[in-house]
């Protein structure tokens, strides 16, 4: 019966070593996606980045002040316009 007690505890110590670490593991993401949060802020604050409006839903996105402006929140809104332009016959084709 000993040697039970023995495996049995062994067994207890090794579930709460995998509890502790899975805690860890969750509290480790929580902490990296906080970080990415301020280092966001951070890079507001210094006024790299800007929020913009998308052309097509309307929808808030931030992009950085520097390099090309985007115009779409997203390649569906991107896409959304181009069908939409093509339906209407605004696009040109520089290649015939």
């Amino acid at each position: 019966m000993d040697m039970y007690d023995d495996l049995q505890e062994a067994n207890d110590k090794a579930y709460q070593f995998e509890q502790d670490a899975m805690r860890a593991e969750i509290r480790i993401e929580s902490l990296r996606k906080r970080v990415a949060e301020l280092e966001h802020e951070l890079e507001v604050l210094k006024g790299e980045l800007v929020d913009t409006a998308c052309i097509e839903c309307g929808a808030i996105f931030t992009q950085r002040k520097k390099g090309r402006k985007k115009k779409y929140c997203s390649d569906r809104c991107k896409q959304e316009a181009y069908r939409t332009r093509v339906l209407f016959g605004e696009v040109t084709h520089a290649a015939k």
